[in-house]
């Protein structure tokens, strides 16, 4: 169920990270959380309300943001803190 998989996925966020349950350490796991926390207490009732293919859209936008969220927490940042010094040595050489 989706249910089960936000769960998986924000243990493994917690793993990753370190960080406690209750507590967050990046927007990925805060988005993860509050969306695992929406899922826990939505009824049958609700997504049949909102419309199954409306609804469906809504996790798939849910998902993406957590999976950008994660991009930038750990992917993105690890080449932006090395990556303008390099980009500036390489400017340098190019110059000599």
């Amino acid at each position: 169920s989706i249910r089960f998989c936000v769960e998986r996925l924000n243990d493994s966020l917690r793993r990753i990270s370190g960080v406690s349950d209750g507590r967050f350490s990046n927007d990925a796991e805060k988005l993860g959380g509050r969306f695992a926390a929406e899922l826990q207490f939505c009824t049958i009732e609700e997504v049949f309300d909102a419309g199954l293919h409306d609804y469906l859209d809504q996790v798939q936008l849910k998902l993406n943001n957590i999976g950008e969220a994660l991009f930038n927490a750990y992917i993105f940042k690890a080449f932006d803190t090395g990556g303008e010094e390099h980009f500036v040595q390489q400017e340098e050489q190019q110059q000599q």
